[in-house]
């Protein structure tokens, strides 16, 4: 069945589906879409490692550390790993493809505090 439409019907039409389309956009925006999370901050004895599940991310993860000489970092499905390597601090940078957070990590000598990590969590900016 044919249903002719006047030039008037058209252009409600076409404002009415513009209307929609502009709605739709403003309430689905990925900005939307919660920030992964992580500790806020990490102490590993030297020789160690400690481990940061990060939660709520948007694609693969990445890491890297501030300092080599003092603690590396490995990403593996959502999982940063940090092995302490000599006393000090370091940031690790955490990322995924639309967010990045950073982790203060402390090494303490192995003679030293236990392996604990920070409950706190912080929204990646």
């Amino acid at each position: 069945m044919n249903f002719p439409l006047s030039n008037r019907d058209r252009h409600d039409l076409f404002i009415y589906l513009a209307a929609i389309l502009v709605v739709l956009l403003i309430l689905v925006r990925p900005e939307d879409t919660p920030a992964p999370s992580v500790p806020s901050s990490l102490k590993v004895k030297v020789g160690n490692t400690a481990s940061i599940k990060v939660s709520g991310v948007s694609g693969e993860v990445s890491a890297r550390s501030s300092d080599k000489n003092i603690a590396t970092v490995s990403c593996d499905h959502g999982v940063a790993t940090v092995r302490g390597l000599s006393a000090g601090a370091v940031t690790v940078t955490l990322w995924d493809r639309e967010n990045s957070q950073r982790v203060s990590v402390a090494v303490v000598p192995a003679a030293g505090a236990e392996v604990a990590s920070s409950d706190a969590r912080a929204p990646m900016i």
